[in-house]
């Protein structure tokens, strides 16, 4: 089953990651993703948006975002969850920053 959900991707060997905001000014705003992710990143979306709240399963599902710290040790969410998502392999560590930059380009920070 894990190889045809592959294939019905073209094996492609990535996926992207839909990030929209609502800004409702100074007191909220909403960061939509079509994932679930690591707590870490919201923390690190309220450093730049101390009023940032983020809504994951939105717009779709790509699968478990782990940061950095959880794809280097391992474990069930970065090296075994991928499967059910037909992910041909475990995201980058290198993709905690770029996700990280990306919201920070959101700001024009």
């Amino acid at each position: 089953q894990w190889a045809n959900k592959v294939l019905e991707k073209d094996a492609r060997l990535y996926e992207e990651l839909d990030v929209r905001m609502f800004d409702f000014g100074e007191g909220l705003q909403l960061f939509f993703l079509n994932a679930e992710i690591s707590q870490h990143y919201e923390y690190e979306i309220q450093k730049i948006y101390p009023q940032g709240l983020v809504v994951a399963y939105s717009n779709g599902m790509i699968g478990y975002v782990s940061d950095e710290n959880q794809i280097t040790e391992g474990g069930y969410e970065p090296k075994g969850s991928g499967i059910y998502f037909a992910l041909t392999g475990t995201y980058n560590k290198k993709i905690e920053k770029d996700i990280i930059t990306g919201i920070k380009k959101m700001k024009g920070v």
